[in-house]
């Protein structure tokens, strides 16, 4: 990968950026590349009025546009062209770009370039079907002063590229000069798949890496779990024998990742004892233990926390020591963890209901995460799932939801995930005499569970994603926040 020497180099460069959407995705690299007096043209499939809102903000920016298609002729003589996440490597038009352009990027390749020039910085990289959000944010927090972003809406990659540079964090010229590594805040980058699928050749890899499970989601997108376990495994793809690569041990494709041959010290966590071959942390009856060849040390208890943070917990503390925080440091900052907004995040409490915003639940093992946590509420629990399909089986959550809730107790939203799910409550026989109501909007939905006075726990918990009536996850979690505020005050 050829490295992005200085971004004044931008100046009077042909860019061309695939993909400007209606997230703030494309939008955030396209204000990056033309305030630096980039030649900037945009493409998008995407209409004119589709776009209306995204184009708006970016009208004060002179940009050449191409929208409701792609055209060959803007990929030809291109400096440099830059793909939204939303746009598959697998794309022919990626393919096209890098038969025509000495250099491709996205957000995250664009920016382990930029970084390259930095050889004393060091950063953590994060990825994981469910948890990359919770393990991110803490690592950051155990870490502080730290720079915490990358697949976060307001804290994406070229923000951050913004603020070292403005703030100065570090600098390449005195690092060279004094011949030290430069001071630096540490970076703890949150990656998804759709940003690790660009890495190729020699591209920075994370001083630690630490992929939090594995499970099914965006199989639209990468087709089968063994290219999708390919894909989140390229985290670890360049580190040395000096990074850290750290695992959950209690994930089924622990084994994809091991076939892939980590060069880096390969550090395991589970909520099982850790077999003879394996170091790490393990809880066994609530105390934390950190494994190393046949020595178990006690660290810590274990935090009185739903099993899917506990592993969550043991990942971050894991990484942190691993990145060279000393266990003292690590135990007395992870008293006061943050919550992190839409995981199972309480938005309303008092004397009688206790209403919990989960939207960040996009897969069915998000929302069958939730309802054991709150199983033993089960019969006074209003449980709010359904959504869009991505192609995932529906089946667990179906078989969970007999299992644990009263059929009456649950409110499905419609979409084309919410139909395979009931397809598949019928083959279970959940429902058989009663079958729940399915609404068209999650107003109604609130507006319906407030009319009854025996929920003691309302969650909205979707396992699915939200892109039919919704901007995104993150725009279904403030409307319902919205929507709890309007009702309850």
């Amino acid at each position: 990968m050829k490295a992005i020497k200085r971004l004044g180099a931008l100046t009077g460069k042909k860019i061309l950026l695939v993909g400007l959407g209606r997230l703030g995705g494309g939008v955030a690299a396209a204000r990056f590349f033309a305030s630096r007096g980039a030649q900037l043209t945009v493409t998008d499939q995407l209409s004119v009025d589709n776009l209306a809102v995204s184009l708006r903000t970016l009208k004060k920016y002179r940009i050449i546009y191409t929208l409701g298609r792609h055209d060959k002729k803007d990929f030809v003589g291109k400096d440099m062209i830059v793909f939204n996440q939303a746009v598959s490597a697998t794309s022919p038009w990626v393919s096209y770009a890098r038969r025509h352009c000495k250099e491709v990027y996205n957000d995250l390749t664009f920016f382990l370039s930029w970084l390259s020039n930095y050889p004393g910085v060091a950063y953590v990289g994060v990825t994981g079907t469910r948890g990359k959000t919770t393990v991110t944010t803490w690592i950051g927090h155990l870490l502080k002063p730290s720079i915490v972003g990358g697949n976060m809406p307001h804290n994406g990659l070229y923000t951050i590229i913004e603020k070292i540079e403005k703030n100065n964090l570090f600098s390449r010229s005195q690092e060279h000069k004094n011949k030290k590594k430069c001071v630096q805040k540490p970076i703890v980058l949150e990656l998804s798949s759709f940003q690790l699928e660009y890495v190729l050749g020699a591209a920075k890899a994370p001083h630690v890496a630490v992929i939090t499970n594995l499970s099914q989601d965006h199989l639209n997108r990468h087709g089968t779990m063994e290219e999708y376990a390919r894909v989140k495994g390229l985290i670890f793809k360049n580190q040395k024998s000096s990074d850290v690569l750290v695992l959950n041990a209690d994930t089924a494709y622990v084994k994809n990742f091991l076939a892939m041959k980590p060069r880096g010290k390969v550090i395991f966590f589970s909520l099982k004892q850790l077999p003879a071959s394996s170091d790490g942390l393990y809880a066994h009856k609530g105390r934390i233990y950190n494994k190393e060849g046949n020595v178990k040390t006690f660290i810590a208890p274990m935090p009185y926390i739903a099993e899917h943070d506990q592993r969550n917990f043991l990942a971050t503390i894991a990484a942190v020591h691993a990145y060279g925080a000393p266990w003292d440091a690590v135990l007395r900052r992870a008293r006061t963890l943050p919550t992190i907004p839409f995981r199972q995040q309480v938005v309303y409490q008092d004397k009688k209901v206790t209403i919990i915003n989960d939207s960040a639940a996009t897969s069915p093992e998000g929302a069958i995460a939730a309802l054991r946590a709150l199983a033993s509420h089960a019969r006074s629990l209003a449980f709010i799932c359904g959504g869009t399909d991505k192609q995932l089986d529906m089946m667990p959550l179906a078989y969970e939801l007999k299992k644990i809730l009263p059929i009456k107790n649950l409110f499905l939203l419609e979409g084309s995930a919410t139909k395979k799910l009931f397809v598949d409550m019928k083959r279970v026989g959940y429902g058989k005499k009663t079958q729940p109501a399915i609404y068209d909007n999650l107003e109604d939905i609130i507006t319906a569970i407030k009319k009854h006075k025996k929920f003691t726990h309302i969650i909205l918990s979707p396992g699915a994603a939200s892109f039919e009536k919704f901007k995104n996850e993150f725009d279904r979690g403030r409307k319902f926040n919205a929507f709890i505020k309007a009702q309850w005050g």
